[in-house]
């Protein structure tokens, strides 16, 4: 079993066995926990979305076949089952995404599928389905001077006055192939799909 890494993602610092190359270095009281580990390829008596995701009460199971399984408890503790042959980067991806928007998700917090960049103290949220260019738009923004703040999945935290904030997540964008060749990213730069 891999040693446990801290990490710190949105806010929130992460224990996790499973390496998140991502990520920004975290340190103790851990929030989170993120094991590997024997997943259920369902819930019992739990609401079934899509084709996917299981809930019942603070408990989510993520259940993706050619990934994995990622078992969501209490906003605190991940534990995540590989897909046989499954891509090494599969599950540090799911859990950096859908995984990481349901612990937020039980821990309060409003999760948006968007990217967001800033300037002048001003956000701005970019929205859309999969692969309809969000990271893509996110790139140039931040090309034109903006500040980086998340990447497809866009974390909201009320205010005492009634607004909100952004949380940033952590300092990655992920771009499609032809994406990277039109706004010339080198390839060092690319992050690898699962």
């Amino acid at each position: 079993m891999p040693a446990a890494q801290p990490y710190h993602a949105f806010g929130l610092n992460v224990l996790s066995e499973i390496a998140m190359p991502h990520w920004v270095a975290g340190r103790a009281p851990w929030d989170v926990t993120a094991q590997w580990g024997a997943v259920p390829p369902e819930l019992t008596g739990a609401a079934r979305l899509r084709d996917v995701c299981w809930v019942r009460g603070e408990t989510c199971l993520l259940n993706l076949p050619h990934l994995g399984r990622l078992l969501v408890e209490a906003g605190s503790r991940l534990t995540a089952e590989s897909a046989a042959g499954a891509a090494p980067a599969a599950m540090p991806t799911l859990i950096a995404g859908t995984g990481m928007a349901a612990v937020l998700y039980q821990r309060g917090h409003l999760c948006l599928h968007a990217s967001a960049v800033a300037k002048d103290g001003r956000a701005i949220l970019i929205t859309g389905n999969s692969g309809a260019g969000k990271s893509t738009l996110a790139t140039a923004l931040l090309r034109a001077g903006y500040e980086f703040l998340s990447d497809d999945v866009c974390v909201l935290r009320a205010r005492d006055d009634g607004s909100f904030e952004i949380v940033p997540s952590y300092p990655s964008l992920r771009l499609c192939d032809d994406s990277c060749e039109a706004l010339a990213v080198p390839a060092h730069a690319r992050q690898p799909d699962p």
